[in-house]
C-alpha cells in the first residue's frame, strides 16, 4: 500500500512533507522545492556567465572622435570672413551724388504692397513723381510689402489681395526701375518684408534682391550722404524699440542719443509720420518718420490708428552744409525750383 501525507520527512529540512516520494525523488517540502528551483536557477546563470567570460569581442578599428579646439576655432574665424565676404548686407554706408545744385531725398516706408486697404493709386503716383523728377531721389525705410505667410490671426493673412510671393515680384519690377534710372540709394530692412522671412525661413530674399544693386542695412544703418562737397550723416531704421503712443518722434530722438549725432535721423513702423528739426549743442537736426500707404483693414482698425501717407523729403545743399525737411517731395521740388528760377 502506499504511503499516507504527512508521514514523510523532507530529506532537505527534516520537516513533515506533504509530497509523497515519486519516480525515485527524494521528498521534498514545498519551501525546499522552491530554494532548490532558485538554487538551480543561479546555478544556471553562473554557468552561462562562466561560458560568456569565455567569449572575447574586440573591436580593432573602432573610430573614437577628438577635438581640436584651437583647429575647430581657426575653422570658425575661416567661416566668418568668408560670411562676411558672401554677404550683400552692411551696417555702414556711404553714398555720393556728385552734383553742383540741391538734391532732394524723399524717405518712402510702410506701402504693405498687397494688403487690400493700400491706396495703390497714390502709391503709384509716388514712385512714378520720384521716377520722372530730376534730382529727386529715394530711400526705403522698409515694410514694402505686407508678406502675411503666417500670423497669429488668419484675418491679415486672408485678407490680401496679392499673394505674398507675387508681392515680392510685383515690389521688385517697381524697384527695378528705381535703380536703372539711379533713383534708388539705400534700403532699410522692414519687419514685414524682412524680418518675417528670417523667422520662418532663416534668409531674406528682399536681402538678396537689394543687396545686389543698393547699399541694405539689415538694422540700424549709417549712412554717409556726400552730396557735392559737403557730407551729411543719416541713422536710418524701421522698427525701433523706442516708440511712444505719445511722442511720434521719440524713437528718432533716442535713435540720435544713443548713437552718433547724425544731421537726419529716420524712423518708420507706426505709419504715422512726423518731421522736426532742431538744435542739439549747436548742431541742426532733422528727425523724420515716415507714414504709410496702408490705411485701415480689418485687422488693423481693430487695433491701431489708420494709416496716414507721408513721405518726408529733405534738401541738401551741394556747396554748404544746408539742408532742409519738408513733408512731400512736391514741397521740396517747389522750394529747390525756387532757388533756380524755375529750373
Amino acid at each position: 500500500m502506499g504511503q499516507k501525507l504527512g508521514q514523510e520527512r523532507c530529506h532537505r529540512c527534516g520537516n513533515p512533507c506533504s509530497h509523497p516520494r515519486k519516480l525515485g525523488l527524494q521528498p521534498t517540502c514545498a519551501r525546499c522545492q522552491c530554494e532548490i528551483r532558485a538554487e538551480g536557477r543561479v546555478a544556471r546563470l553562473e554557468a552561462r556567465q562562466d561560458e560568456l567570460a569565455t567569449i572575447q569581442i574586440e573591436f580593432p578599428d573602432k573610430k573614437r572622435g577628438r577635438i581640436d579646439p584651437r583647429a575647430w576655432l581657426a575653422h570658425a574665424q575661416s567661416g566668418q570672413r568668408l560670411r562676411v565676404d558672401a554677404s550683400n548686407e552692411q551696417n555702414a554706408a556711404t553714398v555720393v551724388i556728385k552734383t553742383r545744385q540741391p538734391i532732394a531725398i524723399c524717405f518712402t516706408a510702410d506701402w504693405h504692397l498687397g494688403s487690400c486697404s493700400v491706396d495703390y493709386a497714390a502709391m503709384l503716383a509716388h514712385h512714378d513723381y520720384i521716377l520722372k523728377t530730376p534730382r529727386v531721389f529715394a530711400i526705403t525705410v522698409g515694410d514694402l510689402i505686407d508678406n502675411f505667410v503666417s500670423f497669429k490671426s488668419a484675418l491679415p493673412i486672408l485678407s490680401q489681395v496679392i499673394d505674398p510671393e507675387t508681392q515680392g515680384k510685383v515690389l521688385g519690377a517697381l524697384m527695378k526701375e528705381w535703380i536703372d534710372a539711379n533713383k534708388l540709394l539705400a534700403v532699410c530692412a522692414g519687419n514685414h518684408d524682412d524680418e518675417r522671412d528670417r523667422k520662418l525661413f532663416g534668409r531674406s530674399p528682399m536681402a538678396q534682391f537689394f543687396g545686389e544693386h543698393r547699399p541694405y542695412f539689415p538694422g540700424i544703418g549709417h549712412m554717409r550722404l556726400r552730396v557735392g562737397d559737403i557730407e551729411y550723416s543719416q541713422l536710418l531704421d524701421h522698427k525701433s524699440r523706442f516708440n511712444s503712443s505719445l511722442n511720434p518722434i521719440h524713437s528718432n530722438q533716442q535713435l540720435y542719443r544713443l548713437n552718433e549725432a547724425a544731421d537726419v535721423v529716420v524712423t518708420a513702423h507706426t505709419h504715422s509720420p512726423a518731421l522736426e528739426w532742431l538744435y542739439r549743442y549747436g548742431r541742426k537736426t532733422i528727425w523724420a518718420k515716415c507714414g504709410s500707404f496702408q490705411g485701415a483693414d480689418d485687422f488693423s482698425q481693430r487695433y491701431y490708428e489708420p494709416g496716414i501717407i507721408g513721405t518726408p523729403t529733405i534738401v541738401f545743399h551741394p556747396n554748404r552744409k544746408e539742408f532742409h525737411g519738408f513733408e512731400t517731395a512736391q514741397a521740396a521740388v517747389a522750394y529747390m525750383r525756387g532757388l533756380t528760377n524755375g529750373k
